[in-house]
C-alpha cells in the first residue's frame, strides 16, 4: 500500500496479486480509497452500512 492523491485528495492505493485457479493464472490487482472533503462515513452511517459489507464479505467466502 502506498499514499497518493487522487487529484487534490487524499487516498490509498493498494497493489496486490490474485491466483484464479480456474483460469490458471496470476493476475495484477488494484484498489483506491480516497478520503473526500466530507471526510468519511460518521458513526451512524458506518453503523447503517454494515449489514451490507457483512453480506457482500460471506457471499465472495462462499465463492472464493
Amino acid at each position: 500500500m502506498r499514499e497518493v492523491k487522487a487529484g487534490d485528495l487524499p487516498a490509498t492505493e493498494a497493489s496486490y496479486y490474485v491466483t484464479d485457479l480456474a483460469a490458471g493464472e496470476i493476475r495484477p490487482v488494484r484498489a483506491l480509497a480516497v478520503m473526500t472533503e466530507r471526510g468519511g462515513m460518521d458513526a451512524e452511517e458506518h453503523k447503517a452500512m454494515l449489514p451490507a459489507f457483512r453480506l457482500a464479505k460471506e457471499s465472495m467466502e462462499k465463492t472464493g
